[in-house]
Formats: structure tokens, C-alpha cells, sequence
């Protein structure tokens, strides 16, 4: 029921956490570093959603702007018990907090490159994401270990192959 933000630099002055209070201060796009976890979906700006790298957020984030059938993001520590996804489906499986760290929590949607997608895992993005091709149908939650042997994924279907560094 609670809307997180996880990044390298939470503590002290850069990028605080939301869990039943408020953004201590808006997110500053200079203390987002290759290494943070980013989040996109519906109704956070009037228009249009502005990526990290070379862009900017069009608007700041607001908290009423930001509802959690909208925005989701996971890391550690976000629950005792479980979390459940977007849009009326739960996950097929609980999400192991311990093997879940803020390195290796990804949402990426589908079409972001003309052939491929790239996520970050120790490695820096190949390309620069195109915000135009991420919509509220193509939001994804991608982890490490979520389940023994596949990956969960978003819309009832699961991962038949783990990540390809190379090519989701």
C-alpha cells in the first residue's frame, strides 16, 4: 500500500525513503547516479515521463501524483511479509526480500530499443532508454533470484530463460 524509492544515495542528503511519510524533499536528478533504480508508470506527470540520463523529469514527482496502482518500485526491506504487483495480479510467487538488493531490482518495459533491452547489473547501460516507448501496458518488475528457476514476471507469463545481459 506504500509507494518506495530506492537508490544508491538515500541516506543523508540525497534521495529519501516514502513508507507512510512524505519526500523529506524532491528528487534531484544530480544525485541520481547509473547505479539507482528507477521507476515509470501512468499519471506521474500531465504529459509525459522524463528519464535519468541526458533528461529531465518535465515535473517533480508528488506523492498525489504517485498512487501505488500506478508506481511501483522494489528493493529491500519493503515488507515483512510479501509484495503484490500492479493491476489486480499478484505475483506467482512471494518475493524473497534477502535476495533482493537494490543493485539487482530493475523495472524496464518492453520495446525500450529498437531490438533489444539492457539492464544494469554491475555494467552500464548500453544505450540511453526512449521514454516515448515505455507505456502503462509495457511496466515490468525484473529481480535476481525472485524463484528458484524463473523469473516472475508481470501479466501472468513467466521468464523461461534467465537475464541475458546481451538481450532480455
Amino acid at each position: 500500500q506504500t509507494v518506495f524509492l530506492f537508490g544508491e544515495d538515500i541516506s543523508s542528503d540525497s534521495i529519501y525513503l516514502w513508507r507512510g511519510y512524505q519526500f523529506r524533499q524532491y528528487l534531484s536528478l544530480e544525485r541520481i547516479s547509473v547505479q539507482t533504480v528507477f521507476i515509470f508508470g501512468e499519471d506521474i506527470s500531465s504529459d509525459s515521463i522524463y528519464l535519468w540520463r541526458g533528461y529531465q523529469f518535465r515535473q517533480y514527482l508528488s506523492l498525489e501524483g504517485i498512487s501505488v496502482q500506478t508506481v511501483f518500485i522494489f528493493g529491500e526491506y519493503i515488507s515483512s511479509d510479501s509484495i503484490y504487483l500492479w493491476r489486480g495480479y499478484q505475483l506467482r510467487q512471494y518475493l524473497s526480500l534477502e535476495r533482493i538488493s537494490v543493485q539487482t531490482v530493475f523495472i524496464f518495459g518492453e520495446d525500450i530499443s529498437s531490438d533489444s533491452i539492457y539492464l544494469w547489473r554491475g555494467y552500464q547501460f548500453r544505450q540511453y532508454l526512449s521514454l516515448e516507448r515505455i507505456s502503462v501496458q509495457t511496466v515490468f518488475l525484473f529481480g535476481e533470484d525472485i524463484s528458484s528457476d524463473c523469473i516472475s514476471l508481470w501479466r501472468g507469463y513467466q521468464f523461461r530463460q534467465y537475464f541475458s545481459l546481451e538481450r532480455i
